[in-house]
């Protein structure tokens, strides 16, 4: 008997399992073969990462210059990166122990950190070795000022008006006077910085001008604004306070200091 023509001809059930057998068994095979290369890229791959991690270790273990590590501390600084600072500031410390401006730098980026006590270790050292230097003197009162330590504070300011008796060394007393509130040392202090700038120039006068408006003497700090005008005329701040206070400066207004005289 015939096949209707719209039979389709299959292959027996047994021959088909047994390519779908056989099929399974390539599929096998060919992951089998494949995995000896897997791992071996695997292990190539974990090989290229271990020599960039030992390349990138061995960069960052060479030290860099000291003039690259001091202007990255500069700039840190200058943006508010105290912390970023203070490490590089560290590094110069540490590289050049013996060098008093590393360690300035170093106290100066630890005050607004807060580590007022640790700062004055560090001036204390920078001043035994450069003790004439202003800057550093200034450093130091503040962070004894900053670490409460008042009675240092003024052993050394005092000591300081004394031994050499600068124009800043009289202004620095009357500063930090007018801070705790010793107001009549405070201005003693600031006359004595005038009288030791002979009334040269504007500094010492409109510090006696921002004392007498701070403790209310409006009549005295006009005319010590007048004699900043005199000194150095057109002198922005002064001649704006002046105006402030209903006065024109000008050349009639000024007044020669009292130290010139």
């Amino acid at each position: 008997m015939g096949k209707p023509s719209s039979w389709t001809a299959h292959a027996p059930v047994g021959r088909i399992v047994k390519e779908r057998g056989d099929m399974t068994f390539k599929h096998r095979t060919a992951l089998s073969s494949a995995r000896p290369l897997r791992g071996r890229l695997n292990t190539l791959i974990l090989g290229v990462c271990a020599a960039a991690a030992l390349a990138i270790a061995s960069g960052c273990g060479s030290q860099r210059s000291l003039s690259m590590v001091r202007a990255d501390a500069a700039t840190a600084y200058s943006i508010g990166q105290y912390e970023q600072a203070r490490a590089l500031y560290q590094q110069w410390a540490n590289r050049k122990p013996e060098d008093p401006e590393a360690k300035y730098h170093l106290a100066r980026t630890l005050l607004p950190l807060g580590r007022p006590r640790e700062a004055r270790e560090l001036m204390e050292v920078a001043r035994d070795v450069r003790p004439s230097e202003e800057k550093y003197t200034e450093l130091l009162a503040e962070a004894m000022f900053q670490a409460g330590a008042i009675d240092d504070l003024f052993r050394l300011l005092r000591g300081e008006v004394e031994r050499r008796g600068r124009v800043g060394d009289y202004s620095r007393l009357g500063d930090y006077s007018a801070r705790v509130g010793a107001v009549d040392e405070a201005e003693v202090a600031f006359l004595g910085a005038a009288q030791a700038d002979r009334g040269q120039s504007a500094g010492p006068q409109l510090d006696l001008a921002n004392f007498y408006r701070q403790v209310g003497d409006v009549q005295n700090e006009r005319r010590r604004l007048r004699m900043v005008i005199y000194v150095e005329p057109g002198h922005p701040e002064a001649s704006d306070r002046l105006r402030g206070m209903g006065e024109i400066p000008g050349p009639t207004l000024a007044l020669v200091p009292e130290e010139a005289r």
